[in-house]
């Protein structure tokens, strides 16, 4: 029988804030992700949101699990999730983020990835709200390519990538975990075509 597995998931969710009171709320988030790895915790997951006060100070996920990481020895790193639709992060950049956490965790991150639901970061990204699903899709579709190939180049409905050397690579083989947020049967659908958690 299998063990269970616990990991802590932060929002950063923080009411009233002032700017002392976020600072501490980052610190203190840092000290029970420290303890989740003294006391056998699985994993930590860290958000990326944007413009949403109060719900989530979460903005910067890879610097904080980057701290984080150099901190800890055992516990899994997870991106819950980044935001990948290219106004967002564009894949390349979340490629080569991705590997060089993987790479200063020692091959501890998972990598949970999703579109966002809420309008809030959709407009302040100036996002065609009617496309991010399948800009998503296709982000993810080739991302994989980025740290399997030593030059990698991609024409499609939405990337149109010259041949790049995409630097560098995780030390996990063939690549971090890959999982996505799914709110809907159609997202859950492709993302189950794509093999991915």
């Amino acid at each position: 029988m299998a063990a269970m597995k616990f990991s802590l998931f932060f929002e950063m969710q923080i009411a009233d804030p002032t700017r002392a009171a976020e600072a501490k709320l980052f610190h203190d988030c840092v000290e029970q992700a420290v303890l989740a790895d003294e006391i056998g915790y699985h994993g930590i997951w860290e958000v990326e949101h944007h413009g949403l006060y109060e719900y989530s100070h979460s903005s910067a996920p890879e610097v904080f699990l980057a701290f984080v990481a150099a901190k800890t020895r055992h516990i899994r790193i997870g991106h819950g999730v980044t935001l990948l639709p290219f106004r967002y992060n564009h894949p390349i950049r979340i490629a080569e983020r991705i590997a060089t956490l993987d790479i200063l965790s020692r091959g501890r991150v998972s990598w949970g990835t999703g579109i966002s639901s809420s309008l809030v970061e959709q407009v302040a990204f100036e996002c065609k709200i009617d496309e991010l699903r399948a800009q998503w899709l296709e982000a993810l579709e080739i991302i994989p390519g980025m740290w399997d190939k030593d030059v990698f180049s991609y024409k499609g409905r939405f990337f149109d990538i010259a041949p790049t050397q995409i630097v560098p690579k995780p030390v996990r083989r063939p690549h971090p975990p890959i999982l996505a947020a799914c709110s809907n049967p159609d997202s859950t659908a492709g993302i189950g075509k794509l093999g991915l958690g």
